[in-house]
């Protein structure tokens, strides 16, 4: 969302990926205007916008918004990146091909990163003995085949609206 206050951050999201690809750019807007839908389109990044219709924060909803964009989608592998956190210094997709999901590794465990371990105690305050001592995954950076992908996004997306309510998860 907001894509006229963070263009700055999209082009070089965008352009660091055209460097080093030659494939689409897609991305999933929520509450855009007209002028940052034409905005994005000019820039070459092919628009799927949504308006927020829940009362779920946006990162919480996205996970929706993205399986229902890559339904929409004739492409047989993906990569999901968040916008801000991700600059491409090679073509990801080479690297993809050795199974059906990639996802990338915090190197770290849940119980040695604050904002993690908060987020599991007040929104799974029961799972926090379980994942304390697991690595995180970075759902900001996932790819593979499509359709596995969509499977897992869907694992996600309900394990997100299972949690208790207030907080991004």
């Amino acid at each position: 969302n907001n894509v006229s206050q963070n263009i700055d951050k999209i082009k070089v999201w965008a352009n660091s990926y055209k460097e080093v690809s030659d494939g689409e750019i897609c991305l999933v807007v929520i509450n855009p205007n007209k002028d940052e839908i034409n905005l994005l389109s000019t820039i070459g990044i092919v628009v799927y916008p949504y308006i927020l219709q829940t009362n779920e924060t946006i990162n919480n909803s996205r996970l929706a918004y993205q399986i229902e964009t890559l339904d929409k989608l004739d492409w047989s592998w993906v990569l999901i990146t968040d916008v801000f956190d991700v600059i491409f210094q090679d073509d990801p997709f080479p690297k993809m091909t050795q199974g059906d999901i990639t996802v990338a590794s915090e190197g770290i465990y849940h119980s040695e990163e604050p904002w993690n371990i908060d987020v599991i105690q007040k929104s799974y305050p029961n799972k926090v003995e379980l994942v304390k001592n697991k690595e995180i995954y970075c759902s900001g950076v996932i790819g593979g085949r499509k359709k596995s992908i969509i499977e897992l996004l869907t694992q996600m997306d309900i394990i997100v609206m299972s949690g208790i309510k207030g907080h991004d998860i």
